[in-house]
């Protein structure tokens, strides 16, 4: 089968061939033909129109903003660190976590707000995540205040666009103070 656009097989002579450039000349995102693309079932003969390509601009976009709502609603906090450990996106909740405004954050690295790690073992660790995967652990940042909270992380790496980590905090500082509590009174 060939490829159709506008429901005619695709062919110079029709003057129906079109490039990725093509594409982006008339104000499409390439991610936005990937989207097109990958959602034709790949049993059946995909009909190319700039119409479904603009639907699937759209679909895109509506994904896009679920995402970014999910995001910033979160109740824990969330951030997106490169491979060297630079803070390349954060939610509110991990802001208002860390008492530093956003811009501050993007312009740090975990360096920067971790109280537990020394940066060589940051870097290591880091390396582990990239190597295994993931990881969930506990450890304690350092705010803008100069108090230093517990915190859980659940991260993930990904090897793409030179390799991020996308990480989830929850404050676990009230229960590391009650379980300290109950130890204590446990030992009485």
């Amino acid at each position: 089968d060939h490829q159709l656009v506008d429901d005619q097989k695709m062919s110079k002579p029709l003057g129906n061939v079109y490039t990725l450039q093509d594409v982006v000349d008339r104000g499409h995102r390439v991610s936005a033909l990937r989207y097109l693309l990958l959602s034709a079932h790949y049993r059946k003969q995909l009909n190319f129109t700039w119409n479904g390509l603009e639907q699937a601009e759209e679909a895109l976009r509506a994904s896009e903003e679920r995402y970014r709502t999910m995001l910033t609603s979160a109740l824990d906090g969330f951030w997106v660190i490169d491979a060297q450990g630079r803070i390349l996106e954060v939610n509110e909740a991990y802001c208002r976590m860390i008492e530093y405004d956003r811009d501050e954050l993007l312009a740090m690295t975990v360096m920067d707000v971790e109280a537990v790690e020394s940066p060589v073992a940051v870097v290591e660790h880091i390396q582990t995540i990239k190597t295994i995967g993931g990881d969930r652990f506990e450890t304690r940042h350092r705010c803008k205040s100069g108090a230093v909270i517990d915190v859980e992380v659940s991260v993930r790496y990904v090897d793409r666009d030179g390799g991020r980590c996308y990480a989830f905090f929850r404050d676990i500082t009230e229960r590391k103070r009650a379980e300290v509590s109950l130890r204590r009174a446990s030992e009485r």
